[in-house]
This record gives structure tokens, C-alpha cells and sequence, in this order.
């Protein structure tokens, strides 16, 4: 019999049953995302192609670049709902963060990082709890 052995590390955990995984090397993650803030980071600062990097047209389940306030970082999101007030709610694919934000720091999502799969796993284990799970 074959046996394969997987490393996961918690990524975000919002319950003992709800909670994001990630299953790669987390050096993967990091390489990603110091490429990915480095390129909006600088095509940010340059006003042409600032301007082709806002998002007029936002919709649900779209994939987005966006900017957390909280930590001045560029993260890969989904948005999952447009809220009355004119924000959006955004979860950040790679981490399983959910951020709500303004469409002031949502942006095209370039092609190049439309490619690699979400980077962190959402699990959810719907009606155990953890005790019975691994002890019954």
C-alpha cells in the first residue's frame, strides 16, 4: 500500500470547525507575495498604469487584487458581497482573511496571478466536534 503524507499549516482559523489550511511550502506563499506586492507596489506609482488598474466594475465571485489598509499589503481576493454602504467584502484566497474595504483599494487582478490555485485550503467540518472526531 502506498502511503503519502501531506504537511498543512494553519492559515486562518475562524472556528474550531471552520478554518483555512495551507498545503504547500509556506516559502512558496512568501515568494508569491513578495513578487506580487513588488509588482502593484510599483506599477502603483506610476500614474498610467495606476489608472488601468482600478476596477470600474466589480462583481461578485470576481477574482481581485486588493490593499489591506490594516497592513499596507496587496493580497489575491474574491468578493463576496457588495455591501450597502458601497464597500465590498472581500475574502483573501491565499489566507482565508475576510477584509471589508472600499472600491478605492480594489484592482484588476493580473493574468499572470490568475494562473497559480488558491494557496490556502477552507476546511469545514460540518456536525463533529474535534473530541469525537479523533476519539470515538
Amino acid at each position: 500500500m502506498l502511503e503519502v503524507t501531506h504537511e498543512a499549516v494553519f492559515s486562518m482559523v475562524h472556528s474550531s470547525r471552520d478554518f483555512f489550511l495551507h498545503t504547500v511550502d509556506y516559502a512558496q506563499v512568501e515568494d508569491f507575495y513578495v513578487k506580487f506586492n513588488s509588482r502593484y507596489s510599483a506599477e502603483l506609482k506610476i500614474p498610467p498604469l495606476a489608472e488601468r488598474l482600478k476596477t470600474t466594475n466589480v462583481a461578485v465571485k470576481q477574482l481581485v487584487c486588493v490593499r489591506s489598509n490594516t497592513e499596507q499589503c496587496f493580497y489575491r481576493g474574491q468578493i463576496l458581497k457588495a455591501n450597502e454602504d458601497g464597500s465590498f467584502l472581500v475574502r483573501c484566497i491565499d489566507f482565508g482573511d475576510f477584509l471589508t474595504v472600499q472600491p478605492d483599494v480594489i484592482f484588476t487582478l493580473h493574468e499572470e496571478f490568475c494562473s497559480q490555485p488558491a494557496m490556502a485550503v477552507h476546511c469545514y467540518i460540518d456536525g463533529k466536534s474535534w473530541f469525537s472526531i479523533f476519539f470515538m
